[in-house]
């Protein structure tokens, strides 16, 4: 959803067509974690932590059914059978979670065309970021690389794994720790609902 919302974001009023070539373990298990539905939701302009819950059957529903995608104010024709490609076999080389948007204009011009990696833990990478990643990775202030160095970490510093954890976070995102807290919380809250209404739902599961 986050690399469609970003992608969208950038495209003009030329845009009349986008499509989506989804690759490798995103694909194979697009159906069972609603990354197909995420996607259309994401190229009209919905992010993660904020988008309204009580609209999205009805989103979803216009858009497979009308193939009516609104993009940044405008409606366009989009139709999930062409427009994404599910490429389960395939793998783009630098890493298996990986996507790549097109938009295309009205004669069928290449407008803009991206490629997005989904690195883990919700963070999304252009294939340029995905370069650089080694170069500008923050410094944070317990480091480890393994289960035994996060132990020695602990308790060199007399802390527990959930305070490292803690501190290690609030340095990434460059911002103190209540924040980091409170956006926990809301997770939390999020996930507590989808289970709730898991719970209440009936009928068979995707994928």
């Amino acid at each position: 959803m986050k690399a469609a919302a970003a992608f969208a974001a950038g495209l003009d009023a030329q845009a009349v067509r986008i499509v989506i070539d989804i690759y490798g373990s995103l694909a194979l298990t697009g159906y069972g974690h609603g990354t197909f539905d995420a996607l259309m939701l994401g190229l009209e302009g919905s992010l993660p932590h904020d988008i309204p819950l009580a609209g999205i059957p009805e989103r979803l529903e216009r858009i497979r059914t009308q193939h009516i995608l609104r993009l940044n104010g405008q409606e366009i024709r989009f139709i999930p059978d062409r427009d994404l490609n599910i490429l389960g076999n395939q793998v783009l080389p630098k890493h298996p979670n990986s996507l790549r948007f097109t938009a295309y204009a009205s004669d069928g011009t290449v407008l803009n065309e991206q490629v997005y990696y989904s690195v883990g833990g919700g963070f999304v990478v252009t294939e340029e970021d995905f370069d650089r990643q080694a170069e500008t990775e923050k410094a944070v202030p317990y480091p480890y690389t393994s289960c035994a160095e996060l132990l020695a970490r602990c308790r060199l510093n007399r802390l527990d794994i959930s305070e490292v954890v803690l501190a290690n976070e609030a340095a990434l995102a460059g911002c103190g720790e209540a924040e980091i807290r409170r956006r926990a919380a809301a997770v939390a809250e999020v996930m507590e609902g989808c289970i709730k209404r898991g719970l209440g739902a009936d009928g068979e599961l995707p994928g």
